[in-house]
């Protein structure tokens, strides 16, 4: 055991090199941004096949989260060529970062799904955030199925789903005694939006946003 936990802080700091080396490709967005993420996702597979050889019995199953934990993790962590500022909020699991999805749920499933996720067995949870006002009745119950269906068909492994809109999420944070049974999924879990930090509640919001900034 100690031997793989060492093994694995080693994989940590070859998968931060080999991140960084690809870092400047992302700027130039489309698809390079996409193959930059398969290759990623392929040397996580190819590091963590090589320790359970190496170490025999110990297996590693692979996987991407943050879940409740993507504002804590990127107080520490520099700028990065997504638009992040340095010290914000990561993208929350394996999703787009907040408020550049400007395409839609469907362009970010197909980007998503551009790797074969079911190598990740551990899981691979993506944040899909809906505009309730587009899921009303049944001509937003055949929508949302077809988004499922999409997700599904194209090889997603975990979605969560939250339909809510930007004008109640800003209500929430000035009037949260009106909104206690207001939810939000965050890879698997759902968590009362007037009990998350104020830090968690911005990024929720820019998730809504579809491109617009929010300081």
């Amino acid at each position: 055991l100690l031997q793989a936990a060492r093994m694995v802080a080693d994989l940590h700091r070859r998968l931060e090199l080999f991140i960084l080396a690809l870092a400047h490709l992302v700027q130039l967005g489309g698809q390079v941004v996409e193959l930059v993420q398969v290759l990623i996702l392929a040397q996580l597979v190819i590091e963590a096949v090589h320790i359970a050889v190496i170490v025999g019995k110990i297996k590693l199953p692979v996987g991407i989260g943050t879940f409740e934990n993507y504002a804590a993790l990127g107080r520490t962590l520099s700028a990065s060529p997504d638009g992040r500022g340095s010290g914000e909020a990561l993208a929350p699991n394996y999703s787009p970062t907040p408020g550049v999805d400007v395409n839609g749920p469907t362009a970010v499933i197909k980007s998503a799904t551009r790797p074969d996720l079911m190598r990740y067995f551990c899981g691979c949870p993506l944040d899909i955030s809906l505009n309730s006002n587009e899921y009303l009745g049944e001509a937003g119950v055949t929508r949302m199925e077809g988004i499922i269906r999409s997700f599904c068909d194209l090889g997603g492994q975990i979605g969560t789903i939250t339909t809510t809109s930007v004008e109640e999420l800003k209500d929430a944070v000035v009037h949260p005694e009106k909104h206690k049974n207001l939810k939000v999924r965050m890879g698997g879990l759902s968590a009362y939006f007037i009990a998350m930090s104020a830090v968690q509640q911005q990024n929720i919001i820019q998730r809504f946003s579809k491109g617009a900034v929010i300081k």
